[in-house]
């Protein structure tokens, strides 16, 4: 929780701060938001390590928790890349292409979890 409001802080942070550049010196503004988006990138990081100890210490409870990871590891990578390309997309004015990039990422998402599908369906068929 303390994170995020730090996250939320340094972005507002960085977003006045490229306002205030902008109107001088926009290459300037360009470089602030660059710094501070890579700066929350690290923090970003920082707090999927934290997600993955968590996950670790609960996959030592969970049968086939690898197999079950893997696909969940990719689909929250497919997620995010698909996520950060469609909002550039929009943000330099191409809300069409942003689209299609959600489209792509939703059916990659799709054929990542399908061999789960399948797993979870051959477990339901063996209770059966």
């Amino acid at each position: 929780m303390d994170a995020v409001f730090k996250i939320s802080a340094a972005a507002l942070t960085g977003t006045l701060l490229a306002l205030i550049l902008k109107k001088q010196a926009p290459e300037h503004a360009m470089l602030a938001v660059l710094g501070c988006g890579i700066v929350l990138l690290f923090s970003i990081l920082e707090l999927a390590g934290d997600l993955a100890d968590a996950w670790n210490r609960l996959a030592a409870h969970i049968p086939h928790a690898g197999e079950i990871a893997g696909p969940l590891w990719k689909a929250t990578g497919i997620a995010i890349v698909t996520h950060l390309s469609a909002q550039l997309c929009r943000d330099c004015g191409q809300s069409a292409l942003g689209a299609k990039v959600e489209l792509a990422g939703t059916a990659a998402c799709i054929a990542v979890f399908l061999p789960l599908a399948e797993m979870t369906f051959d477990l339901i068929e063996a209770m059966l």
